[in-house]
């Protein structure tokens, strides 16, 4: 599918230092061609698939969609001078891509009938296989396949149908595809010195190494060529007239120049080399009137191949040319050796002026694309143009779509990118452009996987749809051919990292089907994690097991079954409480995609039964919809009776703690009053706990908290913005953009939720204001110095939080120099939250320093970077971690607790507020609900 650049064929300075294979030979005679041929028998269908021949610039998806729309013109070109229903022949020499042109189009059947034609039959039975993309097209009656040799066969000679004995009737109508094809057949080289006399090429063969076999395909690896220049007069003693019927001794007597001019002798001798076909004498004479020095190839095997087509058809024929050559004759300046390129086999240079020339001659017409630098496509109709005015059209039309150095160039700049550095800031949707730009081609997929997998989770509901239908698209024209190429993995990666996980499975189910000898443990592993995320345990088991079949040390599949398939590393939880809205938005949205979580049940306080009914029916619901589940849980348990048979929380929760022992951690949420003693009992019982980050408003009741807690147990602060690589980000730009000196910020809570008391607002306005201040003391790596709240009497909606901060960012005057004096050394951050209707909800930090404002915007599950500077404005979307790596943290901590080696920054670290509780012991910073201030 790539391309393959290859070499050039060495001009030997030194021959005397070589072993000669042959002397002095007419190229077209040379053993040059037999190397060729048996190359090709030797590697078949491998020489594409070793990326040996180049192959994706002449099979890509969008130079496959513009010869189709070519082709559909050609037919209905046909059909505008044929009433009758008449089946075109497309013809390919050499195979390739095709795509359906004729649904929807109103033909009475199929009107074309597709014929891969290879030179070896060998490549017939891999492009046959049973996990072909091809074999539906076969059976349908639409794709045959026939051995044609281009440079001998005719086109009486290609049999196709069940039992091969079925044959293109003449006067059919073909279009004839000849992608990097007629640079390989037989090719003359003539050249023209001063006096106007023509010479042949003439070629010395060397390889340095003496050869046992004199055509063996592994000389071109080794082989250099010197060239020699043998005058035409050779061909005076040549008294023998052509085999052709229609030339004979009468024919040259009368044979006139176009100027009317009779024969000279050296134009005798031109008509002689031409085999006496006028055509091509013509060609060669018009190379002769540009009265210049000059050598150029002749590519008499192509020639000769088309003329039998044009005859066949009847000129109904179009031919479709994807090659490396000449235009014109304007780099025809000089006299020098042709040009070979090695890339396993050899190639030459296509004189496609000479075979525009030469067609024109026999009566037909031509268009080609405008630029020289480029791989070519030129189409020679059978006829004049005014016969084909679709197809001239829609050639124009596509004129620059065609090219495929265009794609290519695009493909080898998005390789260069240093996806690394540069995929945040680049985004998802070039990489998407490219794609559709490409018509979906599989190998511009492999060619920008890492960039896509890199951005793919910077996407909407809207772009979720987009994508499924692009990769859909790529898919359908996937043609495995290049080796350790697998795009069916790839389209399963980018699926599996979107989320789109039934999409993940079938296109990894596709790649174990279609790519058996790329099959590696890892597909199997990421089916696991498919099948583990959808809780179905049967399935995940059984393709971890596939992988550690195929590698029994494969570390990743050994992971995988010890963390999420083992039932020990199961947590057990309970949630009490379900007071403020974090268990809905946070909490319950994650761990539902975490099957490693198993909720033993509900426990509600006497104020919040409603909320925990609906979080256990959310639960509940989670449960019935997952698959396999016997293999690890039991449906999770609503513990209202043991609510209602106790007289408080505490004995309630002491009740379910001893109904079931195999609890290992709470998750809880509940009214500030009823921390100490529901933290007392859960802590009394060895349990694991989860609190909202940080719980406690009043830091010297957090410090004393924690300093009860027991060895055996660990508290985790739910932190998951301590895990948000966004706000490293924003630390980092502002290091290189000047000083820091204030911060605003912005975090405004939906009004719709169940609990509407005054109380409720206050706790949960006070837990949002905390959980902003962890967030900018890990973006500005800060020290918080002091807080100030003002008494928000008659505002219970609204809370505005006034703070000063320590920073690296923001350096201690220079007191030597006196640059800042009078500038304050502290960063002034002002921080507002407030209920509001659900659609001005906001969560946004603005960091104002000397060089740029720098935003970070919480868009769903996507933060919004943006950065305005004196230089310009830069934009990125940074997907949001924190929710789901904290969860995964706190099952992490509790089955792998280690009182030895416990650290309580491993759970409760790293937020503002826990660094102010060791630091202001002597003076603790808390909220007085009373007064609805802050202070220190």
């Amino acid at each position: 599918m790539s391309a393959s650049s290859g070499r050039e064929v060495t001009v030997e300075d030194d021959p005397n230092t070589k072993y000669l294979i042959e002397n002095n030979v007419e190229l077209p005679k040379s053993r040059l061609w037999k190397i060729l041929e048996r190359y090709y028998e030797t590697v078949s269908i491998d020489a594409w698939r070793k990326n040996q021949v180049p192959s994706f610039i002449t099979s890509n998806s969008r130079l496959a969609n513009g010869y189709a729309r070519l082709i559909h013109s050609f037919i209905m070109d046909q059909h505008a001078y044929n009433k009758s229903f008449k089946k075109v022949y497309i013809v390919e020499v050499g195979g390739g891509k095709y795509a359906p042109v004729w649904e929807d189009l109103g033909y009475t059947d199929v009107p074309f009938k597709y014929i891969f034609t290879d030179a070896m039959e060998a490549s017939f039975s891999f492009l046959l296989r049973d996990s072909s993309v091809l074999v539906q097209f076969v059976e349908r009656g639409w794709l045959d396949f026939a051995r044609f040799n281009g440079n001998f066969s005719e086109p009486g000679d290609i049999f196709v149908g069940l039992n091969r004995n079925e044959q293109i009737p003449i006067d059919s109508s073909i279009v004839l595809v000849c992608n990097y094809v007629l640079d390989s057949l037989l090719t003359d080289a003539l050249a023209i010195n001063g006096d106007k006399n023509v010479s042949r090429a003439t070629v010395s063969v060397y390889s340095t190494i003496e050869e046992l076999d004199l055509t063996h395909p592994s000389i071109a690896d080794r082989m250099t060529l010197t060239w020699g220049w043998k005058d035409l007069s050779y061909l005076d003693d040549q008294t023998e007239i052509s085999e052709r019927i229609e030339v004979n001794n009468d024919f040259i007597a009368s044979f006139e120049n176009d100027d009317g001019s009779k024969l000279s002798e050296k134009d005798l001798r031109i008509l002689k080399y031409a085999d006496y076909d006028v055509n091509l004498y013509k060609v060669i004479k018009s190379y002769l009137m540009l009265n210049r020095e000059m050598s150029f190839v002749l590519p008499i095997g192509a020639i000769k191949m088309l003329r039998r087509f044009f005859e066949y058809t009847n000129g109904n024929i179009c031919i479709l040319i994807g090659d490396k050559g000449y235009p014109d004759d304007t780099e025809f300046m000089s006299i020098r050796p042709p040009h070979i390129a090695i890339h396993g086999c050899m190639s030459f240079m296509v004189n496609l002026d000479a075979m525009k020339k030469y067609f024109s001659n026999f009566g037909g017409s031509s268009i080609a694309t405008r630029y020289k630098d480029t791989f070519q496509i030129t189409c020679i109709l059978g006829k004049r143009k005014s016969f084909f005015p679709r197809t001239i059209g829609s050639f124009i039309d596509s004129l620059d779509d065609l090219i495929p150095d265009n794609l290519l160039g695009i493909q080898k700049g998005f390789e260069r990118i240093d996806l690394e550095e540069h995929s945040c800031s680049v985004g998802l949707k070039p990489f998407l452009g490219f794609l559709r730009y490409s018509n979906h081609d599989p190998f511009i997929l492999w060619v920008l996987k890492k960039g896509i997998l890199s951005t793919i989770n910077d996407i909407n509901i809207r772009q979720k749809e987009d994508i499924i239908s692009d990769l859909r698209n790529v898919y359908k024209n996937i043609y495995p051919l290049e080796s350790n190429i697998d795009v069916f993995d790839v389209l399963a990666q980018i699926c599996l990292k979107g989320g789109f996980i039934n999409e993940a499975i079938f296109y990894y189910n596709e790649s174990l089907r279609c790519c058996p000898e790329y099959k590696h443990p890892s597909t199997f592993v990421n089916l696991a994690k498919c099948y583990q995320s959808q809780r179905n345990w049967k399935k995940a088991f059984f393709f971890c097991n596939e992988a550690l079949k195929l590698d029994p040390d494969y570390s990743p599949a050994l992971d995988f079954n010890s963390e999420y398939l083992n039932s020990s590393r199961r947590l057990n939880f309970i949630i009490v409480g379900c007071y403020s809205s974090w268990i809905f938005t946070d909490i319950i949205p994650t761990i539902q995609f975490d099957p490693m979580y198993n909720c033993i049940g509900v426990l509600p306080t006497c104020s919040t039964i409603d909320n925990a009914k609906k979080a256990f029916d959310n639960l509940e619901e989670i449960f019935n919809c997952s698959q396999e589940n016997e293999v690890f849980s039991s449906s999770p348990v609503y513990f209202i009776d043991q609510l209602k048979n106790n007289k408080n929380i505490e004995d309630a929760l002491a009740e379910v703690f001893y109904s079931y022992p195999h609890i290992e951690a709470v998750i809880l949420d509940v009214p500030y009053s009823l921390l100490k003693p529901c933290v007392k009992i859960i802590w009394d019982n060895n349990k694991h706990l989860m609190t909202r980050s940080p719980t406690a408003h009043d830091v010297s009741t957090a410090n004393e908290l924690l300093d009860s807690k027991p060895p055996r147990s660990l508290w985790y602060d739910y932190s998951p913005l301590k895990f948000e690589s966004s706000l490293y980000q924003v630390y980092n730009i502002i290091k290189q953009n000047g000083r820091l000196y204030a911060i605003h910020c912005k975090y405004d809570l939906p009004s719709e939720v169940i609990n509407v008391s005054d109380q409720y607002k206050y706790d949960e306005i006070i837990s949002r204001l905390i959980y902003t201040l962890s967030a900018i003391h890990i973006a500005i790596e800060g020290t918080l110095d002091w807080v100030f709240s003002p008494t928000g009497e008659g505002e219970p909606n609204k809370k505005t939080l006034f703070c000063g901060w320590s920073s690296p960012l923001r350096p201690r005057n220079d007191k030597v120099s006196n640059k800042n004096i009078g500038m304050s050394d502290e960063v002034h951050c002002t921080v507002t939250t407030e209920f509001v209707t659900w659609d001005k909800t906001l969560f946004q930090f603005e960091f104002h320093c000397d060089n740029c404002t720098v935003t970070l915007k919480k868009e769903g599950p996507i933060w919004l970077l943006l950065v305005r500077a004196t230089k310009g404005r830069y934009e990125t979307k940074i997907q949001c971690l924190g929710l789901q790596t904290a969860n995964e943290r706190f099952r992490k901590l509790c089955k792998d607790y280690n009182s030895d080696l416990y650290n309580s920054r491993d759970s409760v670290g790293f937020s503002a507020w826990w660094e102010a509780i060791i630091k202001a012991k002597q003076n603790p910073v808390h909220f007085s609900y009373k007064n609805k201030t802050l202070r220190n």
